[in-house]
């Protein structure tokens, strides 16, 4: 069976590639995706690497989304439905990576400030609206 990894994976990344036209299609590109998936679960660190990468933190999660609107206005119980908490978990979340949702949002709009001023020559006013101050 590991004679055949190769193959299988050449065949799951051209299946993935490619815009399924019949139910079928989409069932066996789903199938190769889940047999070389199988082939990374029998490596005994794939899972602790998995868990690693895929590990973000909540002060990274809420930055990205305040930065996917940067002019909406956003607040503690809005981001916090978004990653499906409480407001006051995400608020004990944020004080355990030492900062808080204010500080998060600040920090936000202040690089897309920098960013609008050094690269688009638009004045403060502008910049201030952009960035949701109104």
């Amino acid at each position: 069976c590991h004679s055949r990894t190769p193959e299988v994976f050449r065949l799951a990344a051209n299946h993935s590639k490619q815009q399924p036209s019949k139910p079928c299609e989409a069932e066996l590109t789903r199938a190769l995706l889940f047999t070389v998936l199988s082939n990374f679960l029998e490596q005994s660190r794939f899972i602790a690497l998995l868990m690693y990468i895929l590990r973000s933190s909540v002060r990274d999660s809420v930055c990205r989304i305040i930065q996917s609107d940067i002019q909406h206005y956003w607040n503690l119980r809005i981001v916090a439905s978004s990653l499906c908490l409480s407001p006051s978990l995400l608020k004990k979340k944020l004080k355990n990576e030492n900062t808080s949702y204010s500080q998060i949002v600040t920090e936000c709009r202040m690089r897309y400030a920098v960013q609008m001023l050094l690269m688009d020559n638009k004045n403060i006013t502008q910049v201030a609206q952009l960035c949701g101050y109104s």
